[in-house]
């Protein structure tokens, strides 16, 4: 079953898109959470000026208009107005930091990989906010 999300937030726009020096590669984790009709807003941030600059460029020529791509460290302390249907990291984490779950609409998911230095395996996770001090 497909479930449609209003409000989405993805951390590292250009992940898993550039690998290829193909100019027609998509930014995946942006455009895979984009459906068509573009009823969602998408807002992402990529660290990186110059893949940021490129999302951007790329989702545009696409004509992908429901996808702001912004120039941003994530895991800087900074204000995220919005609260999202969905969270979704494209790089590991070795905690997800409590502001991202505390940005979570009530019944959004969040899906990170988690993993620490020095060990061999990750764990994907995804957490549902079920209610407001609930997850």
């Amino acid at each position: 079953m497909s479930r449609r999300f209003s409000v989405v937030f993805v951390v590292n726009s250009s992940t898993s898109s550039w690998t290829s020096s193909d100019e027609n590669v998509v930014p995946f984790n942006c455009r895979a959470l984009s459906p068509r009709p573009a009823s969602a807003i998408v807002a992402s941030v990529e660290i990186v000026p110059e893949l940021a600059a490129a999302a951007a460029e790329r989702l545009g020529a696409l004509g992908v208009t429901n996808v702001t791509v912004r120039e941003q460290d994530a895991s800087a302390d900074w204000a995220m107005e919005e609260r999202y249907h969905a969270i979704a990291f494209g790089g590991s984490l070795s905690e997800v930091p409590e502001r991202y779950l505390r940005r979570l609409a009530v019944g959004g998911r969040l899906f990170a990989i988690l993993g620490l230095g020095g060990r061999p395996s990750m764990e994907a996770v995804l957490t549902t906010r079920v209610q407001e001090e609930e997850w």
